[in-house]
């Protein structure tokens, strides 16, 4: 069983790593094991979390200031099962699990034997390389995307733009669940929405939605993260079909997106998955 955390603050796509190890520091003094690229809004220099098997305890070492929140109340230590979360400041930190499989050490070797052998003919025969084997850096989910603007200069035209927006965008965050692009698309509303609404005057119109629009960012990173795992597990467990899923799904989550080399490789990535289910 492999073990990450995903690090969350509003507004930014988030981190995720693996811990290794029953006792690992995270947070952003010099001592942690795992040091954050944004150092601001932590509410601790570090904190140590303890990995088990049904989840993980989360402890502010004694002398070292700060605090966590779990479940609406502090603690210095807390026990989070597994899919749980616990605020460190304005930091949200999810443990997640993924199984691995474990084959039988003959099975391995000479699967091991055979992909060498495999590997070798592929290289002799300069084949192009397979694409199930190496991973391209992601893009951020918003990334080069510009920010919607209420095209009414009206009042009452922008209140109307912003209400139907409004209806269309909750519309689409419950159609989310089966179509990846609509929960971008419900982001794209709620966010013109929230500018119709400040066009119009209504201030407690605009506050809503900024929160339904952060609500929803923070979905879809999530959901984002947890794909890029999904996928890069089943590639290096082999589940063909499995990946075949997770890329799909990645494709309807970038499709409002530039291209790029990781769209490219996704592309390039479903042709080679579906010759191998084939």
């Amino acid at each position: 069983m492999r073990i990450f955390v995903e690090i969350h603050v509003a507004g930014r796509n988030p981190e995720r790593h693996e811990l290794i190890g029953d006792r690992v520091t995270l947070g952003t003094g010099k001592d942690a094991a795992i040091r954050f690229r944004d150092t601001s809004s932590f509410g601790a220099e570090f904190v140590e979390v303890i990995t088990g098997e049904r989840g993980v305890c989360v402890e502010v070492p004694t002398g070292t200031k700060g605090t966590l929140t779990f479940e609406g109340k502090e603690h210095r230590r807390v026990r989070v099962p597994f899919g749980g979360e616990v605020f460190v400041g304005a930091r949200r930190l999810t443990f997640l699990t993924v199984e691995v499989r474990h084959r039988s050490p003959v099975i391995t070797l000479f699967a091991a034997v055979a992909l060498f052998a495999l590997g070798l003919r592929v290289y002799q025969a300069s084949k192009p390389e397979d694409l199930t084997t190496r991973e391209v850096v992601p893009p951020g989910l918003f990334d080069g995307q510009e920010s919607e603007r209420c095209v009414e200069t009206q009042a009452d035209s922008a209140l109307k733009r912003a209400q139907r927006d409004e209806r269309a965008a909750q519309a689409k965050v419950e159609r989310s669940a089966f179509v990846a692009q609509d929960g971008i698309s419900a982001a794209a509303l709620l966010q013109r929405a929230h500018a119709c609404y400040e066009v119009a005057g209504d201030s407690e119109g605009a506050t809503r939605m900024r929160g339904e629009l952060s609500r929803q960012t923070e979905r879809l990173n999530e959901q984002y993260a947890t794909l890029r795992l999904r996928l890069r597990v089943a590639l290096e467990g082999d589940r063909y079909g499995e990946a075949l899923e997770a890329v799909r799904d990645l494709e309807g989550l970038l499709a409002s997106q530039a291209d790029s080399a990781y769209r490219h490789w996704l592309i390039l990535l479903q042709g080679t998955l579906e010759r191998k289910r084939a």
